[in-house]
């Protein structure tokens, strides 16, 4: 709260953000930081408007003429209070008050189009707040202009007040961070030492059921880090103690993903790709349109060739870190319902270990652990050597 309240001590009491900030309190500074670049576009745009009318003087708020011109007429508050409103009109505040320079990216800082936003939304399925259909009587709307994300007209989805406020909520919890511009996620990654302190991990979505065994065994898994600081990942002695000795056991993990605990989860940096298998994507109940038809062809150790049925962009939880992760989708029988190759590992900043059967990935909140299942680890691969799978 203590940059909150620099923050709100740097405007002027009298500007439209200082007032919002007054009635409408933010709990996190993020909030605040939504708030601010709402001012920005909205204090730019009114700029932008009055170019094409007579130029202000930004030292009297008056508009610039010239001898020949006639004298001005009084002008009324409306018109006067315009050019002074809003957050530009701040104070400096000093160093030692605290106050930190952030840029919290919204959607003007994701570097896909409206229309691939929009695909990525409805992959993401319940994570995302669906608008309603607009309430405006249809004679009072511009049938002209379609919203895909509201699904009706009235206005483009470029305009769309709605969708700028769900990608901004969405930023705050973590997804979509992997679509941000280069310059967006630098600056994001730089505000990760000066977080907030009240700013904590996300809180883990609701369970609606649990992803157990498919033709023998496993389940989904998923991991994310954005944002993520660069710590020193370690393993000692003593984890190695806590695990069964000795062992050639894989590394088997349970994880949330869209909303269901996936168990059976293979961690292999082997792989070149993250596969969710046709079993365990039924399971999750997704409408056959979040599959995009891209069919990958995979390879296995004799040289078969096994084509995927495309791909698949789902929100994954753990420790805290929410992230959309792709997955290509595989129909065939398999051990394991998701397999987390390199592109997973890569992402996350994760160290796994089999011989510690444990994975670590930094956090804004330190290093996070995820601990491997060595008995359903043994159980797929006991289900492997009977014939049920077949290697890709």
């Amino acid at each position: 709260m203590l940059a909150i309240s620099a923050f709100k001590r740097g405007l002027l009491p009298e500007g439209d953000l200082y007032k919002e900030l007054i009635k409408y309190k933010c709990r996190i500074m993020e909030d605040v930081l939504s708030r601010a670049w709402a001012q920005v576009r909205w204090e730019e745009d009114v700029a932008s408007r009055a170019k094409a009318g007579p130029k202000y003087d930004q030292k009297s708020s008056k508009p610039t003429r010239n001898d020949h011109d006639e004298p001005s007429h009084p002008k009324s508050t409306r018109e006067t209070s315009i050019p002074n409103r809003g957050m530009y009109q701040h104070r400096p505040l000093p160093r030692s008050e605290g106050m930190m320079v952030s840029t919290w990216p919204d959607i003007s800082h994701l570097a896909i189009s409206k229309p691939e936003l929009i695909g990525v939304l409805r992959q993401m399925g319940r994570q995302v707040k669906w608008p309603p259909k607009m309430k405006a009587a249809e004679a009072n709307r511009n049938l002209k202009r379609w919203c895909e994300f509201h699904s009706d007209h009235g206005h483009t989805t470029e305009d769309c007040i709605a969708l700028k406020r769900e990608v901004a909520e969405l930023l705050k919890k973590g997804y979509q961070r992997e679509f941000l511009s280069d310059k967006a996620k630098n600056l994001l990654n730089k505000e990760g030492p000066g977080l907030p302190i009240e700013a904590t991990p996300a809180l883990p979505p609701q369970q609606d059921r649990v992803i157990h065994v498919i033709s023998g065994g496993s389940e989904l898994s998923g991991i994310s880090s954005a944002a993520a600081k660069r710590n020193e990942i370690s393993f000692t002695a003593r984890e190695q103690e806590k695990v069964l000795a000795p062992h050639h056991d894989a590394l088997v993990i349970s994880l949330t993903i869209e909303n269901c605990l996936v168990k059976q989860i293979l961690v292999d940096n082997g792989s070149f790709s993250n596969i969710i298998f046709h079993s365990a994507f039924a399971d999750l109940g997704l409408e056959p349109t979040a599959l995009t038809r891209k069919a990958t062809p995979l390879v296995g150790f004799s040289g078969e060739v096994k084509q995927t049925l495309g791909e698949v962009l789902l929100p994954v939880y753990a420790e805290g870190i929410n992230q959309a992760t792709k997955f290509l989708v595989v129909d065939c029988p398999s051990s394991y319902n998701v397999i987390l190759g390199r592109p997973w590992i890569h992402d996350m900043g994760a160290v796994p270990s089999t011989l510690h059967q444990l994975v670590k990935f930094p956090t804004p909140w330190g290093i996070k652990v995820v601990k491997g299942d060595q008995e359903n680890a043994r159980s797929c691969y006991q289900t492997t050597l009977k014939g049920k799978t077949q290697v890709l």
